[in-house]
């Protein structure tokens, strides 16, 4: 048991100081928008909405429909950035994912 401590403590002493060795680079390549990476934000953003909607006692129906249909429309875009990937279809995809985001930010999720 004290070898946990002893090791989770390491870790965590240990862990930031790994960032001071990383390249300036490395922050660049983070930033670049890929197929894959709207994918991840697309699954995050759609638990959100499940979430949410699983949240609360009763909801109207403009809600739910507004919701539903901007998660149908980020998923489409999505499915087409990851057929196929060209600038188009990648700013198609992260314009929709961030307007879902901004539809359930309106809807005050924290």
């Amino acid at each position: 048991m004290f070898k946990r401590y002893v090791l989770l403590g390491l870790t965590f002493f240990l862990f930031p100081l790994s960032a001071c060795q990383s390249q300036k680079n490395s922050l660049k390549s983070s930033e670049r928008v890929t197929p894959h990476s709207i994918a991840y934000n697309y699954i995050f953003t759609h638990g959100m909405c499940i979430g949410y909607l699983g949240s609360l006692s009763s909801v109207s129906l403009t809600d739910f429909q507004d919701i539903f249909l901007k998660d149908q429309n980020a998923k489409h875009y999505v499915m087409m950035a990851l057929s196929k990937p060209n600038k188009h279809n990648l700013k198609n995809a992260k314009n929709s994912v961030e307007i879902l985001i901004q539809s359930l930010n309106k809807n005050n999720i924290r």
